[in-house]
């Protein structure tokens, strides 16, 4: 089976299991979300703070490939988004809203960012200088040239001649960045990565449409790689503490990119992840599949093609977290990940949380536990 293939089943499996997980959640969030194609009476001001910063920098000269109007140009495209009533347009869970991350989103309008953004680039200066907080960077991706974004966080106390550690974080399917902002530990996590000094990236990882996912392989490793890559040249990152976590498919992500690069990371901590294939969740998977109404042609899977080579984790801590009650990514995926790592001596923390779901993401990011694991390891 084609790599294609594959990550076409990942997607399936997981939507369907992830929708089985939250559907209750439906009814809350319709509460809080508009649904269908209902246009949003949008604030005119918002909309002319990003159109006419966008017109200033013109004016002056400024080039659209600079930082500055990159990220204009993003915000351009949320806004036409927002005002044709596509930010939560048919909402259902786990089915991407047109702009990436809300929360991101939100800080730099409220906070003045987009403001001293301009300043600088008037100026000059690099458009972020000076800027730290929760707020979104854009880019060109080496891909196909699109512009493309990302969700960082930098200490408030930032110092360009320090050198910073850095956490690389994987979302799940459904959140699009970072964390969901329905869970806890949004904001607990930004306070820990505060407190402990720690620079925090969510690349997107080219998950756009529904049913496009790229699982962080293929174009989404390319885009991951990059972020890094572009964080380190923006900030003064210590190469020696760049970690990797992710929660479910983000899960998948840090054991797959995790043992892809090795040489990058020196520690990496998968929540809610998967990749050993046991028969736990092998039965997950025909149960779901064996639904002929919505599955009338189920797919054929090749599970030595999904399977983790660990490998290569032989010099990289890994710090496993799962709910032992977790019926969407059975708890025995990670049981696997430890057996097999401590049958070859690696060095591996399993945490499993008592009565816990598919929800661990809360209790993992929830405190200053995960950062304080981390920065005990160096390269």
């Amino acid at each position: 089976m084609s790599k294609k293939s594959v990550l076409a089943i990942l997607v399936l499996f997981t939507m369907s299991l992830m929708l089985m997980q939250y559907g209750n959640a439906d009814a809350k969030r319709n509460s809080l979300l508009c649904r269908g194609r209902t246009k949003f009476k949008t604030s005119v001001k918002t909309e002319n703070i990003i159109s006419d910063s966008m017109k200033v920098l013109k004016k002056n000269g400024i080039k659209d490939n600079t930082d500055g109007m990159l990220l204009l140009k993003r915000y351009e495209y949320y806004m036409s988004e927002i005002l044709k009533g596509n930010i939560f347009s048919s909402y259902k869970p786990y089915i991407v809203p047109a702009v990436y991350n809300m929360a991101a989103f939100s800080e730099t309008i409220h906070n003045g960012t987009i403001q001293k953004i301009v300043e600088n680039t008037l100026k000059g200066k690099d458009a972020f200088d000076g800027i730290t907080g929760l707020f979104e960077r854009a880019y060109k991706s080496e891909i196909d040239g699109k512009i493309d974004s990302y969700i960082i966080y930098v200490p408030s106390g930032y110092d360009p001649s320090k050198e910073y550690p850095l956490v690389v974080m994987l979302h799940g399917m459904g959140e699009m960045a970072y964390l969901s902002p329905f869970s806890p530990a949004h904001g607990a996590y930004l306070n820990s990565c505060e407190k402990n000094g720690v620079i925090m990236v969510a690349p997107c990882g080219r998950h756009g449409n529904p049913g496009s996912e790229t699982f962080y392989q293929n174009d989404g490793e390319k885009d991951v790689l990059q972020v890094i890559n572009l964080v380190k040249k923006a900030y003064n990152i210590n190469k020696n503490k760049v970690y990797l976590t992710g929660y479910s498919m983000g899960g998948y992500g840090t054991w797959y990119l995790g043992t892809k690069h090795s040489d990058l990371f020196a520690a990496i901590a998968p929540v809610a992840g998967y990749g050993m294939c046991t028969e736990e969740l092998i039965w997950s998977l025909e149960y779901y599949y064996s639904n002929r109404e919505v599955f009338p042609e189920p797919p054929v899977i090749d599970y030595d093609a999904m399977k983790i080579d660990i490998s290569s984790l032989k010099d990289v801590p890994v710090l496993i977290t799962h709910g032992n009650m977790d019926y969407v990514i059975p708890v025995q995926e990670a049981l696997e990940f430890v057996r097999h790592l401590n049958e070859k001596g690696y060095e591996v923390v399993y945490n499993e949380l008592e009565g816990v779901g598919h929800n661990a993401a809360d209790f993992a990011y929830g405190d200053d536990s995960l950062n304080e694991w981390f920065l005990k390891y160096s390269k």
